[in-house]
């Protein structure tokens, strides 16, 4: 697990922390879990004013980090309309080809309300 500095100029890395240390550190004040001393909230508070914190990312949450930033890539370089299957469309409408499947739209629209009712109600 390694240290991040995150100040005005953003994120920066630093060095890893010894491993299995319960030690958690503002402007490089070690404070032990559950026996902050009065200056070491002190400069805690002094840091949360400035602006600068030293903070502890896991490997997971880069990893999701990153999976999110790809996902972000990909639906910003996704076009809005597809094109073929716009121009697939009209052609079959033009030749009086293109077939409504009414159970793929009761489907649909089923699916879409079994959705609003689940975030409705999530238990």
């Amino acid at each position: 697990m390694s240290t991040s500095r995150i100040d005005k100029n953003g994120p920066q890395l630093g060095p890893t922390p010894a491993e299995g240390s319960k030690a958690q550190s503002v402007k490089g004040t070690p404070v032990q879990q559950g026996q902050a001393t009065k200056g070491a909230q002190n400069k805690a508070s002094a840091a949360l004013k400035e602006g600068t914190f030293d903070v502890e990312i896991s490997s997971k949450g880069k990893e999701r980090a990153q999976s999110m930033q790809k996902a972000f890539d990909i639906a910003k370089n996704t076009p809005d309309v597809r094109e073929e299957r716009v121009k697939q469309l009209k052609e079959q409408i033009d030749n009086g080809t293109y077939q409504i499947d009414s159970g793929n739209i009761a489907d649909g629209m089923l699916r879409e309300a079994i959705k609003e009712q689940l975030a409705e109600n999530p238990e």
